[in-house]
């Protein structure tokens, strides 16, 4: 076996970054039916279905104690555009637990941010460039162990 000479390549994309024909760049790609039976995604959020848009209350949650059934409710529905912005904020809310003591705890919402309301565009930052080298000189001390 020959040792390994730094700097190396040990993986590489077969598409360049940022590469916008790509399949897995696009959004909305999926149906819901690929997403509940391919992905098991039926219950992705506690705030609204994002499948039918109607507004999730502890009486039409599943996991809710308070879960009537189907038939004995009446639901709020909302848009799309109002769906969007309540699982994106749900996104937030349940980001924050884990980027509460991290240095780089208002990239994530930047980043969120950035997926809201960006349009498709590339997304870049300072804190996150920082991060990357951080990450990167983590694994190549954990090779030089």
């Amino acid at each position: 076996m020959t040792a390994l000479t730094f700097p190396c390549t040990v993986f590489s994309t077969q598409r360049k970054m940022d590469d916008r024909a790509a399949a897995d760049m696009r959004y909305g790609d999926l149906t819901a039916s690929q997403l509940k039976k391919g992905y098991l995604l039926t219950d992705v959020s506690e705030k609204v279905d994002p499948y039918s848009g109607t507004q999730l209350t502890p009486f039409n949650l599943p996991q809710s104690r308070f879960y009537t059934h189907p038939s004995a409710r009446n639901a709020e529905t909302c848009s799309y555009e109002a769906s969007a912005k309540l699982l994106f904020d749900e996104m937030r809310s349940l980001s924050w637990p884990f980027s509460v003591y991290s240095p780089y705890r208002q990239l994530i919402n930047k980043m969120i941010d950035h997926m809201q309301y960006g349009n498709g565009m590339p997304f870049s930052d300072a804190a996150l460039d920082m991060a990357l080298r951080n990450q990167n000189w983590k694994i190549i001390r954990m090779i030089a162990l």
